[in-house]
């Protein structure tokens, strides 16, 4: 339990600070709830939701409120008394998903990010943590720093839409922190997994829609893209982590950090630590080059954030495949997302 002075703690309310948890009930945001009851026992998070499908802390001091975050009226009076905000909502997918409707992505999560950012600065809220992605950059081959972001050349293709929305909205970011003094934390994100990922085969990322076909004892087994593909994953506890220590960061200003392990793992490396944890050995593994898929290379240089925020990951991914494929067995007669 965290026992310093921090912006929290100072904030105010009589009854505790109240902080808004959008996408609180999914896989960043349920983690960072949890995190926030755990670590500031005095905080109050207000936590919107749409449907009843979702990741739901039974605990007084958690408020949930029916909303629609597109809507500026919705937004506006979910801020009302809030301190700060931690936002983790978005429309989400794999590649798969983005391949077959390339404008869900986009739309909805412009309008999101709009109607909210609007809202908090009417509102006069102290500081603002947002969860942009590290789909954002350009592409690249090796590590890349925050200050490596070209902003005169575009993202990949296939991310093009939604990673240019994430751009707009570190951009409207910065205005509203030159309009209004806001406190503004971008974490760039790597790929997050664990407990309360979309399994669904029609919105899976690769970890968990790995770990759903290991446990179901899929044989031959068929994995979407090249087994080369590398990737930047992080285990949702560890981006938690990340916004606590955001939270207990002085002196801040609009700020920018990669959130990640800091060093690429293989779709093939991924495949065998899946079915290493499932316990499956499969008679055998085709990888599917026309598949949809990304980038070939994607890492993050993460130094600022420890440097800045004192933070480094915990979570080896090997761990987190095993603790995410244990949260999924005892869990996926009911967790439909």
């Amino acid at each position: 339990m965290v026992s310093d002075s921090h912006w929290l703690s100072a904030a105010g309310a009589a009854a505790g600070p109240r902080i808004l948890v959008t996408g609180g009930t999914g896989l960043v945001g349920q983690a960072v709830v949890a995190m926030l009851l755990r670590e500031f026992p005095d905080c109050r998070p207000r936590v919107p939701y749409r449907g009843d499908l979702g990741a739901f802390h039974d605990d007084p001091r958690v408020e949930y409120v029916r909303a629609d975050l597109t809507e500026r009226d919705s937004c506006r009076g979910l801020v009302a008394d809030c301190v700060g905000a931690v936002l983790c909502a978005a429309t989400t997918g794999g590649a798969a998903a983005a391949a077959r409707a390339p404008s869900a992505q986009v739309t909805d999560n412009g309008l999101i990010d709009l109607m909210l950012f609007e809202g908090l600065a009417a509102a006069g809220v102290g500081r603002v943590i947002y969860m942009s992605s590290a789909i954002a950059y350009q592409d690249y081959d090796g590590r890349i720093h925050e200050g490596d972001m070209r902003w005169d050349l575009d993202p990949p293709s296939r991310h093009f839409g939604v990673a240019w929305v994430k751009r707009f909205a570190e951009k409207m970011l910065q205005f509203w922190h030159h309009q209004t003094g806001l406190e503004v934390q971008i974490f760039r994100l790597a790929n997050v997994f664990g407990p309360f990922a979309k399994f669904a085969p029609e919105n899976s990322n690769v970890i968990p829609a790995l770990i759903r076909k290991a446990v179901d004892g899929i044989d031959p087994f068929i994995v979407w893209g090249h087994g080369a593909v590398a990737r930047d994953f992080v285990y949702t506890d560890d981006v938690a982590e990340a916004v606590k220590c955001a939270i207990l960061a002085k002196g801040v200003g609009y700020d920018v950090f990669n959130i990640g392990a800091g060093a690429p793992t293989t779709v093939a490396e991924v495949t065998e630590l899946a079915l290493a944890a499932a316990g499956h050995r499969p008679s055998g593994i085709t990888y599917q080059g026309d598949a949809p898929t990304t980038v070939a290379f994607r890492a993050l240089d993460c130094g600022l954030a420890q440097d800045r925020l004192q933070w480094r990951p915990r979570t080896d991914i090997a761990t987190g495949i095993q603790m995410t494929t244990a949260w999924w067995r005892e869990n996926k007669d009911w967790w439909v997302k």
